[in-house]
């Protein structure tokens, strides 16, 4: 089986390292490709190919291969998932052997957590999800599709997390509450009250700063 990351930039690379690591105790996959569908010619990126996505299909054949979806933008995330799917493509999780994943967690596909989270009991994870390393989500939790949680943050027990939300670096969200869809919680915020539909919040404690009109998370 052969294992496509779609994205060849930080998180592209980030999702084949944890691609190895997992080899070494599983061996899961004989090899390695990214797919970036913007390039002019084939090139390499950490001694792996790159190819467009055709390319990709031509080259290993659909039902050799596994896919993970390894941008970090939300929105683009949730379309390159979109478009695996429409292919019939199937994609694969990517679990850190190093995280604590309770035996109870439900969880759909392409999901991707990194080294050392904590995952509690009854915890539900959608389609699409990324839980970066050293992140916490406590017990009935439940992340719906395209959620980002990044490294070092905290979700406590029976919150709820929209689809296409945002959780920055070090965020804190308190026990009980409903965080709505496509809204982001900016980097070290303290979230103690329930966060509507497509805002920014973030502070101690968070508060709405704006509207999430465009839906970017990155700029450049």
């Amino acid at each position: 089986m052969v294992l496509a990351v779609y994205g060849a930039g930080g998180l592209g690379m980030e999702c084949t390292s944890l691609a190895e690591k997992i080899n070494e105790v599983d061996k899961r996959w004989s090899q390695f490709v990214f797919v970036n569908d913007a390039i002019t010619e084939e090139g390499e990126l950490l001694g792996y190919p790159v190819m467009t996505f055709e390319k990709v299909l031509e080259t290993y054949g659909k039902e050799n291969l596994e896919f993970m979806v390894g941008i970090g933008e939300v929105d683009v995330k949730k379309a390159i998932y979109e478009k695996l799917k429409a292919h019939g493509c199937r994609l694969t999780n990517l679990i850190n052997p190093m995280s604590s994943i309770h035996r109870s967690v439900q969880m759909g596909e392409g999901v991707m957590i990194g080294r050392n989270a904590a995952v509690a009991p009854k915890v539900v994870l959608g389609n699409n999800v990324l839980v970066r390393g050293n992140t916490v989500l406590g017990h009935d939790s439940v992340l719906e599709d395209n959620v980002e949680v990044c490294a070092f943050s905290v979700v406590g027990g029976n919150t709820k997390v929209g689809k296409g939300t945002f959780v920055g670096l070090h965020a804190c969200i308190r026990e009980g509450l409903k965080i709505g869809e496509h809204s982001i919680i900016g980097m070290g915020s303290v979230v103690t009250k329930d966060v509507p539909d497509n805002v920014v919040v973030y502070g101690n404690p968070a508060k709405i700063v704006r509207n999430n009109d465009t839906g970017k998370i990155f700029k450049k």
